[in-house]
């Protein structure tokens, strides 16, 4: 039957140490919600895995203070607020695996309060998950699931004012945990610059890039990186070779998710700079301009690359791609192999 017309709760089993509340649609929510909070101090002293299945904006009511054997709690239709943060880190010294649906409204920097956190699951967009990132305290977590970090560098019309310290304090909070630089190095990391003011959007671009530095000297290697901004010149490359340059084993200029992107000319030359373990670039064939000066951008960089490079092209004919072979091939040898994605 449904919630109402249950008896008063039964009390938990003496000696369990596992709670699973909830169905796997979260069904029956009121009641399990009920009977979590009226776990008795005795009860909860030994629980050590909570999982529930219902949803809510806040972390439940329920004995927090009392479950300090707790190491395991699976929320994941939870979204956890600041106040729900301070309680888990305050009472849950023993924790060691979360999961939540998300975190919203993380207004204070816990990235260096004391936790046990050694796994973290949870999901979020754009600001939720900036916010998340600069000030979750991450620093002994090995395993960091974040199946949407796609989002985490997603600017879109409104731009923090701050957000190179976005970027930066973000990226800092990833460098030092083990879990988030095996996240870094086991995704590509997009960077999504769209809708901007006319002249405010290479502002943005550089600041994001430029936020990016304190990845570039935490030990990461072979990183796949995307850049999805409308304008993608040697400034923006002369900055992510500041930043993350020595890293980056595959470069991804333009996003399909970009109505409009342009590589200008002068972000080829820009490539054959200081980028020591790039093996991949990847670019749309209408992002790279129109009929010949497209082409003509190409050839000179397959003809100055200093280090062997996969040029993988997208849009493009097998028809357009030979020609552009025999185009470089006509002018001298190229480290550069031509081929289409």
């Amino acid at each position: 039957g449904n919630g109402q017309h249950i008896a008063p709760l039964p009390e938990l089993p003496l000696g369990l140490r596992e709670l699973q509340l909830g169905d796997d649609e979260g069904n029956l929510g009121a009641w399990h919600q009920s009977w979590l909070a009226s776990i008795s101090t005795d009860r909860a002293q030994q629980l050590q895995v909570i999982t529930s299945n219902v949803g809510g904006r806040a972390l439940p009511p329920a004995p927090w203070q009392h479950l300090a054997a707790l190491h395991t709690l699976w929320l994941p239709q939870i979204d956890c607020d600041q106040a729900g943060l301070d309680t888990i880190l305050q009472h849950l010294t023993a924790l060691h695996t979360l999961q939540v649906h998300g975190f919203e409204d993380l207004t204070e920097d816990r990235s260096n309060a004391p936790c046990s956190w050694r796994s973290l699951t949870f999901e979020g967009v754009s600001n939720e998950m900036q916010q998340a990132l600069m000030n979750l305290p991450l620093q002994h977590v090995q395993k960091l699931g974040i199946p949407s970090f796609d989002y985490w560098l997603f600017f879109t019309a409104e731009v923090p004012d701050d957000v190179r310290a976005v970027v930066s304090k973000g990226a800092a909070n990833l460098a030092r945990s083990p879990g988030g630089r095996a996240l870094l190095q086991s995704q590509t990391l997009k960077v999504l610059v769209q809708d901007q003011d006319v002249g405010g959007a290479e502002e943005v671009q550089l600041a994001v890039l430029d936020g990016l530095a304190l990845l570039g000297s935490c030990g990461l290697s072979g990183l796949r990186v995307q850049l999805g901004l409308e304008s993608i010149s040697a400034a923006e490359i002369s900055t992510l070779v500041g930043s993350v340059g020595a890293c980056i084993r595959e470069l991804h200029l333009g996003s399909e998710l970009l109505d409009a992107c342009s590589v200008q000319p002068d972000a080829w030359p820009a490539l054959c700079t200081a980028l020591p373990s790039l093996k991949v670039v990847r670019c749309h064939r209408n992002h790279i301009g129109s009929g010949m000066a497209g082409g003509a951008a190409l050839a000179a960089f397959c003809l100055k690359a200093p280090r062997p490079v996969r040029l993988e092209v997208r849009g493009i004919t097998e028809e357009e791609l030979q020609a552009l072979r025999e185009v470089v091939a006509a002018q001298g040898p190229s480290l550069v192999t031509l081929a289409r994605f």
